[in-house]
């Protein structure tokens, strides 16, 4: 809801849209569309940051954002404020962050576990146009993680971790199945040669690491 004249500040007032708003925002916020976590089970024991935690905090912050283009409205239509841009800028802002939370809760679901408070074993994500699947053990990503396409069902990502450290050969795919970029890491770092193709699988560039640290870059060696 852009608004762009003092008049559709008026009109808003006049036809309380603000109040409908509000009442949209206020019912749609109540929706759980991560409704596959259960956290009430939990009690005090909830993980930090987890991503029901983060469109929670994100969802208040909307709704606040609402509450004071509201009050901006009531204000300027009451005489009390004669801040026209001041409460178009308070609209405008309030009308985005709720665009936004509205694609970020349509486009993020979550599966999985908690013990004790953290994530534990098998945890599924699917984030816009990707899915992604893999084990926690003590709240730390071990083992194989693998994402894919939606759309294609084709691999996006494989590559495994050792208590959240990357670890192995890690590969990354363009949506058409081409590699994209793939090397190993070593005690978290990168190791060796890393590769990286376009999109019709020719190599682009070749990156040689030691120690996490690059040493070469398509054979030559690079100076610090």
């Amino acid at each position: 809801m852009a608004i762009e004249s003092n008049s559709s500040v008026m009109n808003i007032i006049k036809n309380q849209d603000a109040k409908t708003w509000a009442s949209k925002i206020d019912s749609q916020t109540k929706t759980k569309r991560l409704s596959d976590v259960n956290l009430e089970e939990l009690g005090d024991l909830k993980p930090a940051k987890s991503f029901t935690e983060l469109l929670a905090e994100n969802l208040t912050k909307v709704n606040q954002m609402q509450s004071e283009a509201n009050t901006a409205i009531q204000k300027l239509a009451s005489g009390e404020s004669k801040n026209i841009h001041e409460t178009m800028l308070a609209v405008e802002k309030a009308d985005i962050a709720f665009k936004t939370m509205n694609q970020i809760r349509g486009k993020v679901i979550v599966k999985g576990e908690y013990f004790y408070g953290v994530r534990e074993g098998v945890w599924k994500y699917e984030i816009n146009d990707y899915k992604e699947k893999g084990s926690y053990i003590g709240g730390m990503k071990t083992g194989k993680w693998k994402k894919t396409y939606i759309t294609t069902n084709k691999d996006k990502f494989k590559g495994e971790y050792l208590n959240d450290i990357p670890i192995g050969k890690h590969v990354y795919y363009y949506s058409n199945g081409q590699i994209k970029k793939e090397g190993k890491y070593k005690d978290g770092e990168k190791d060796g040669e890393w590769i990286y193709y376009n999109e019709l699988g020719d190599i682009v560039i070749t990156y040689l690491y030691k120690d996490g640290r690059e040493f070469k870059r398509d054979g030559v060696k690079v100076k610090y």
